[in-house]
């Protein structure tokens, strides 16, 4: 039976949409010109966060030598250049079809230089694969961050990068880092392996997120990823428990996903939020969002509460209100966003928008849910009109004795 290596692509990119939520996750995405095109095996789009793989494979029974396998994955990153300039000088919108089925228009005003991460991913049943110098050292040409990666050391590490936004950060660092390697012990890039891709994140993580170069120990590296897991056991465990929370806000995006498949507003919602890191998530928002839900649950009558996303500079808030009808819902969440875009922009020179997320529960017993009404509505600065005293006043009182959040990698006891 002949190899057929889309198979660890199909694989791939159930682990990716299982991961990273099959509304973000595009499988082998085409554009039509005088014949079909193909830009990118596996594509994770959010916002303006666009990660492209493209995956090769070698038949593990295969008899024939390595150096055509390693010309194929000189192409592959080619490949990667290829895709870049697809993406970056669209004439038309791109319809993706995501892993729930979806069509999601991608138009060019999506497109931001700064955000296109290219990863080749290599398929191979070795630990270690030796390439050539030039193979390596082109993709410091590219226009464009790009890695090439063993497979299946990318999956041992995909636990600690599982957010778009972890995912999409670790990958610029990385390659900001690699000319360093590089320049100094190039070797170490030219042989990918499984234990290098873990090693390398374990340092990233052990410096809180950064790749210190006066701290890379080039003969300690081997034992980074078993260091990691010995001497920060604990605070492994402490981050991976908080983080666990978390994931209330990744259902709140998959609901939002999956309620609004076809509207532009539903997909820049999902978005504001998907673009925060796990730990963002955790820290600040994750314990708000539980207690608010089992407040609103037990009568509670209203509660809000805002966060600043830094990435997209904009403001997230949340508000959850028990006891009234729909409309009023409505009208008090859409003042409530309007107050809160209103200070930032008198107090903080605030320019952007402000995401809002409403729930509501029914003053009628409804034991079996969490809420019985989710709004959500956007201010922009620009859409605010004619401000009088009172509302600034009233902002005030409300927002002003907010604090900001400092986020840590891991919980600080």
């Amino acid at each position: 039976m002949k190899y057929d290596g889309t198979i660890a692509e199909r694989i791939f990119t159930d682990i990716c949409a299982s991961k990273y939520l099959k509304g973000f996750v595009f499988h082998s995405p085409k554009i039509k010109e005088r014949t079909e095109i193909e830009i990118g095996d596996i594509v994770i789009w959010v916002r303006t966060q666009l990660t492209i793989f493209e995956m090769i494979s070698r038949d593990p029974n295969s008899s024939a030598g390595f150096n055509s396998f390693k010309k194929r994955i000189g192409e592959k990153r080619d490949q990667l250049q290829n895709d870049y300039n697809y993406y970056s000088s669209l004439d038309n919108d791109i319809i993706l079809t995501n892993e729930n089925g979806n069509k999601i228009t991608f138009q060019k005003d999506y497109f931001v230089k700064q955000g296109f991460i290219g990863i080749v991913l290599v398929d191979i049943d070795l630990n270690t694969l030796k390439l050539h110098y030039g193979t390596i050292e082109k993709c410091f040409t590219l226009d464009f961050p790009n890695h090439i990666i063993h497979y299946k050391g990318f999956l041992k590490i995909l636990h600690e990068l599982d957010t778009t936004s972890d995912l999409y950060f670790y990958f610029l660092d990385r390659y900001r880092f690699l000319p360093f390697i590089f320049k100094n012990k190039p070797e170490l890039l030219l042989t990918i392996s499984e234990d290098f891709e873990a090693n390398l994140l374990a340092f990233y993580k052990m410096n809180l997120n950064s790749f210190p170069e006066n701290k890379f120990d080039f003969i300690r590296f081997t034992k980074y990823w078993d260091n990691y897991n010995v001497e920060f056991k604990e605070r492994i465990n402490s981050r991976n428990s908080e983080n666990k929370d978390s994931y209330i806000i990744d259902d709140i995006i998959q609901r939002i996903l999956s309620f609004h498949t076809s509207s532009d507003d539903g997909k820049l919602f999902a978005w504001e939020l998907a673009t925060l890191t796990r730990r963002q998530r955790a820290t600040y928002l994750a314990e708000k969002v539980e207690d608010a839900f089992y407040m609103l649950k037990n009568g509670n009558e209203k509660r809000f509460f805002a966060y600043y996303n830094e990435y997209t500079s904009c403001w997230i808030l949340f508000y959850f209100r028990h006891g009234v009808d729909t409309i009023t819902f409505r009208i008090e969440f859409e003042r409530l966003l309007r107050l809160k875009t209103i200070y930032e922009s008198i107090t903080n020179n605030f320019k952007y928008s402000t995401f809002g997320y409403g729930f509501r529960k029914s003053p009628v017993i409804t034991p079996n849910s969490l809420f019985d009404d989710f709004a959500m509505t956007i201010q922009d600065v620009d859409n605010l009109g004619p401000i009088s005293s009172e509302e600034i006043e009233e902002s005030k009182l409300l927002f002003g004795h907010m604090n900001s959040t400092e986020i840590e990698e891991f919980p600080i006891k």
